[in-house]
């Protein structure tokens, strides 16, 4: 508050506030369950964890829910590949699931994201 009119007194600008980035929605697609977090910027929280029985549509209604809640503005889907980047039978079920997300949701942009040593980062962060 002092500085702001030391700041003012002596006929500089004001610092602007920090921005903040929008929030995005991080999805963990597995064929029983379906992880979701909110970040913002380098944070985030878990929100909940979707149970469902293979129902794309159910779980992309949900999303759709979270999404208007969080007043989210974009969606970063965790794509499981290979440790040699080849592409498995879950890859090819969360990018059937990712086209349907899409599709459901076409202003908001949507990226995929090679989560191959996604674990082993974050323990490391930990670890220090």
């Amino acid at each position: 508050r002092w500085l702001l009119l030391a700041t003012l007194v002596a006929g500089a600008r004001p610092l602007a506030p920090p921005r903040i980035a929008p929030p995005t929605l991080g999805v963990d697609y597995g064929l029983r369950r379906v992880g979701v977090c909110v970040g913002v910027g380098f944070a985030s929280r878990p929100l909940e964890v979707i149970e469902h029985d293979e129902d794309i549509d159910a779980v992309v209604a949900r999303l759709l829910q979270i999404a208007r809640r969080e007043r989210i503005a974009s969606i970063v889907v965790g794509l499981p590949l290979e440790k040699d980047g080849a592409e498995g039978l879950q890859c090819a079920a969360t990018r059937r699931f990712a086209d349907a997300l899409a599709a459901a949701a076409p202003a908001t942009p949507l990226v995929l994201w090679d989560e191959r040593f996604s674990s082993r980062e974050a323990e490391a962060l930990l670890a220090h």
